[in-house]
């Protein structure tokens, strides 16, 4: 299935409109395998998109359970596409691991490394939860 095909289809299953800007941001996304920043999504487009609409289109995204935010301890705010299973919809947090890596400062998710159910203590609220490890990726590693 095209990178198009898959972009279309999330935005049906999540019940958004097809506009050419959803489907652009959304295939960027798609296309590069590790998370990525609202500026490193307009140099991707080409800055075809303005500055707004991207950031209308990653909010709309993220609101409806397509994408989610991932806290960089750079202090960036980085997006990836929620894959099956990993994203919580109705909390719409992530419950998979972030690796960042300290060579090419890439951040992927590991969809396959849950985070641990653990209890907050009583009296607290659990506003965001951001998991990070920070090493070498396998493309610099290898």
């Amino acid at each position: 299935m095209s990178t198009s095909q898959n972009a279309i289809q999330l935005l049906k299953k999540h019940g958004l409109k097809n506009t050419l800007s959803r489907q652009r941001v959304l295939n960027t996304l798609i296309d590069f395998k590790s998370a990525l920043t609202q500026q490193e999504i307009e140099t991707a487009l080409d800055n075809i998109e303005n500055r707004v609409t991207v950031y209308r289109v990653l909010k709309d995204l993220e609101q409806n359970g397509i994408l989610h935010r991932i806290g960089n301890p750079n202090g960036r705010v980085l997006y990836a596409v929620c894959h099956d299973n990993t994203c919580d919809l109705h909390a719409h947090q992530d419950q998979h691991l972030h690796f960042s890596c300290t060579q090419c400062q890439k951040v992927y998710c590991l969809d396959s490394v849950q985070v641990p159910d653990f209890r907050i203590p009583v009296g607290y609220a659990l506003a965001s939860l951001h998991m990070i490890a920070e090493g070498i990726c396998a493309s610099c590693n290898a």
